[in-house]
């Protein structure tokens, strides 16, 4: 579950019929927060702590599945279900802010209306008859996400709330014959929107990732929509390239195999709040159309979660080869969903190590020249289709204070934690 207290700032549409490169399409306030317990919950339910082939991997992924290691941290995709828990309404204090209910599909901030204003459309269009895909997802990441302390002294181990702020906007809404394609962006900070004593100095307000996604509204026809784009006029997450393909006849750098469980989809729509029906009952279209059984369909941003499952044990394992023995964190994901995943289905996601990927067709997270690429797919055996493609991350080296147990070794503090822990 998600503990959230939120407000919601909506901006006022432009007065005159012509609209600017300036015009806000739609932009919005949240404060959305999170415990230990949110944090192991999602790591678990993108697979975290199984299918592990030896007992070091377990070991390695218990940073991410126990709160008392001494390097528990959130996995990064987590950032992924603020959106998803984020509610429009103002709560005045924190003692209110607990959730304890399953949240409604599509959430406040996902709903059709929200993603195009009724003044872009042209007719008065029911915008909740038409099916939404989820095309395309990148996340930048500029710190690593705060981790809520947990006090083990008592009976059972209770984490405080650690609240961020989300600033969510619609930068395009473009129209084609298929559907209405719409690219958002949110920004995460570090502190409550509501907090009167956050700066933009402050380090509880400081700017932890950026996410753009496209979505797609499908039959939404250009004679129904007006179109809009005003990502021209503000800094993109990362600026337009053209993917980079795999290279041709080029053997993986790295493999990693996982078949989805029966209950991938009911325990990942409890840890991310994405309650879509589908991923419980399946969809009856989609089956007819495939000539299938009805099975639940798994979140693409699960399959995603498992991709960076594979980035991260791909991460340690070229850390212990290093000559520096240098540890690296993602800095920067993205993919294409390209075929839908169903529960049961095994996946392999494939990675290629590319060093010699042009520099000026990617940008350089955190103005650091030493940004490992890596081109992504994840490929579904079960179906023989494509389920993630056009991957791409970066990885930048971690802050040594933060890279200590990072490739696996064992330092004293991880010592005595193992000896006295497990």
């Amino acid at each position: 579950m998600i503990h959230q207290t939120v407000s919601t700032t909506t901006r006022p549409p432009p007065q005159q019929s012509g609209l600017d490169s300036e015009a806000v399409i739609m932009e919005k306030d949240f404060t959305a927060g999170y415990n230990a317990r949110d944090l192991i919950l999602y790591a678990l339910s993108c697979g975290f702590g199984s299918h592990a082939k030896t007992q070091q991997e377990v070991h390695d992924e218990l940073l991410y599945l126990f709160e008392e290691h001494p390097d528990f941290q959130a996995v990064p995709t987590f950032c992924l279900a603020l959106s998803w828990w984020a509610q429009p309404q103002k709560i005045e204090s924190e003692s209110t802010a607990t959730s304890y209910h399953i949240p409604r599909f599509p959430p406040p901030s996902m709903d059709a209306t929200v993603m195009i204003p009724p003044r872009f459309l042209k007719t008065n269009t029911d915008l909740s008859a038409y099916p939404i895909l989820h095309m395309f997802q990148s996340m930048d990441w500029h710190q690593d996400l705060p981790v809520p302390s947990t006090n083990t002294s008592e009976k059972m181990a209770s984490s405080r709330i650690q609240n961020t702020h989300l600033n969510c906007k619609i930068l395009t809404i473009a129209p084609k014959k298929i559907g209405t394609f719409v690219t958002s962006e949110t920004t995460i900070h570090n502190g409550s929107c509501c907090d009167d004593e956050a700066s933009s100095s402050s380090p509880r307000n400081k700017l932890l990732c950026t996410l753009q996604s496209t979505c797609l509204v499908l039959g939404l026809s250009p004679e129904s929509v007006i179109a809009e784009d005003i990502s021209s006029s503000r800094k993109r997450a990362n600026p337009s390239r053209k993917p980079v393909p795999p290279p041709a006849a080029q053997a993986a750098d790295f493999e990693f195999t996982y078949r989805t469980s029966p209950t991938q989809s009911l325990l990942y729509r409890l840890a991310s709040g994405d309650s879509n029906r589908i991923h419980v009952v399946g969809d009856p279209m989609l089956s007819k159309k495939l000539k299938a059984t009805q099975t639940p369909i798994l979140h693409g941003l699960c399959t995603l979660g498992i991709a960076t499952r594979a980035l991260l044990q791909y991460a340690r394992q070229t850390s212990s080869t290093r000559t520096t023995k240098e540890a690296y964190r993602l800095a920067h994901l993205e993919g294409t969903f390209s075929n839908p995943v169903f529960i049961e289905d095994t996946l392999v996601v494939k990675l290629w190590d590319v060093p010699s990927l042009s520099s000026s067709s990617v940008r350089t997270c955190n103005n650091n020249n030493k940004v490992q690429e890596i081109v992504f797919q994840v490929y579904n055996l079960s179906t023989g289709n494509m389920a993630v493609d056009q991957g791409y991350a970066q990885l930048v080296p971690m802050p040594k204070k933060d890279a200590n147990n990072y490739d696996g070794s064992t330092s004293t503090t991880a010592s005595l934690w193992q000896t006295s822990k497990l």
